[in-house]
């Protein structure tokens, strides 16, 4: 949060997905269609490939291994039964899903 550069690069993004989304209601048939699209993941590729932004991401993955991992060992310790939502397929034992995709078998697992 510190890092102007870091910063800017966010704010870009955050102003080309306003317009990404504006352009989104018209679709293809929208003026700008095709550049706010090109623009929009230009300024999310700089902003994903920013070094605080990764280092954010990556520490932010860990935290929710850790949180999925406590949630596995807090579910199971109640039932072998309970289905706990991880979102992570590591977590998923047997299973081709772990309970976290929310479509109710729409991912085209055995839920």
């Amino acid at each position: 949060y510190k890092d102007a550069r870091t910063q800017e690069k966010i704010k870009e993004f955050i102003k080309m997905k306003d317009y990404y989304e504006d352009v989104q209601r018209f679709g293809r048939y929208h003026p700008d269609y095709k550049s706010i699209n090109i623009r929009t993941r230009q300024a999310k590729r700089e902003m994903d490939m920013d070094e605080n932004v990764a280092r954010f991401r990556k520490a932010e993955n860990a935290l929710q291994d850790i949180l999925d991992h406590v949630s596995m060992i807090v579910g199971k310790s109640v039932s072998q039964h309970i289905k706990v939502p991880t979102g992570n397929p590591f977590f998923a034992e047997n299973s081709s899903c772990s309970g976290g995709c929310g479509s109710g078998g729409g991912c085209s697992c055995s839920a």
